[in-house]
């Protein structure tokens, strides 16, 4: 039944994710605002709120991370900047957290006009900064030094990749000019083909739980269980191929790629697909 829960979740938020974003713009006004320091990424859409960077839904998919951490970055060299993030709550609702931070000291506004089930108030915090907390399974941002919140700290965003809270986690990796390889984790079989005449199979593969725990992170950091476009058409044997494929609870994404591909999602998932070939290459 666990399974069964997870699968149906994984479903109910890819739906929330599809249903609210888009270029309309229905709902209340949106908030406008002007960015002092361009966060430099591209920005996500959702329907109703503008100049939004970062998408929370759920704690679960994650669009505009990279943002998020580039924010971070220009607090700590002192250089004028926002952010936006919107916090999707379970009934679909966007929640927007804005960020301004003037050089010396941050504020924090809230802003839960748009959820049906909120306070529907705006709130204001004054903050000091922000801190960035990383352990092996979770990112959080901290506002610091604050007016409000506990001990003075507020939760701006919260990324978990904890795999172990996950029932099944596999993946299938094929990677080569013809996707000759493969590395694969369900099946417990690897297969590598050193030349055209070569083939050399290990059964009983299996990678261990903490290169299973990075592997994950790093597919959460790409935002895997989002709408990602890939490049795999270089029409050049120059190039590697890689066919990756999720494993995960009762569902399963797939994802095709060439190295050609330096788009911010090609380069995270050709990092990934390098740190899969290189920890089975050590198991051998």
């Amino acid at each position: 039944m666990k399974k069964v829960a997870s699968l149906m979740l994984l479903i109910t938020l890819l739906f929330i994710v599809t249903a609210c974003n888009g270029n309309g713009d229905g709902g209340k006004d949106p908030i406008d605002r002007k960015q002092e320091q361009s966060t430099g990424g591209s920005r996500p859409t959702v329907k109703g709120v503008k100049n939004v960077d970062v998408v929370n839904t759920h704690g679960r998919i994650f669009e505009g991370l990279d943002n998020m951490h580039t924010f971070y970055e220009n607090v700590l060299n002192g250089v004028l900047s926002d952010l936006r993030i919107v916090h999707y709550t379970i009934e679909g609702d966007p929640i927007v957290t804005d960020l301004k931070y003037d050089g010396e000291a941050m504020k924090v506004i809230n802003d839960s006009t748009r959820d049906k089930f909120g306070s529907g108030e705006i709130e204001t915090t004054k903050c000091s900064g922000l801190i960035e907390e990383v352990t092996h399974t979770n990112t959080t941002y901290f506002a610091v030094d604050c007016s409000d919140g506990h001990s003075g700290m507020l939760e701006i965003l919260a990324i978990d990749y904890n795999v172990e809270q996950e029932d099944f986690f596999e993946l299938a990796l094929k990677y080569g000019n013809g996707l000759e390889n493969e590395i694969n984790t369900k099946t417990q079989v690897a297969t590598r083909a050193p030349n055209s005449k070569e083939t050399v199979t290990t059964s009983d593969f299996q990678l261990s739980s903490e290169v299973k725990q990075e592997v994950y992170k790093q597919l959460v950091m790409a935002n895997y269980l989002g709408d990602i476009e890939l490049v795999n058409n270089c029409h050049s044997n120059q190039f590697e191929e890689y066919d990756l494929q999720v494993y995960i609870n009762g569902g399963e994404r797939e994802f095709h790629w060439s190295s050609c591909d330096e788009s911010p999602a090609g380069v995270k998932f050709t990092k990934i697909a390098e740190y899969i070939i290189a920890q089975s290459e050590m198991k051998e």
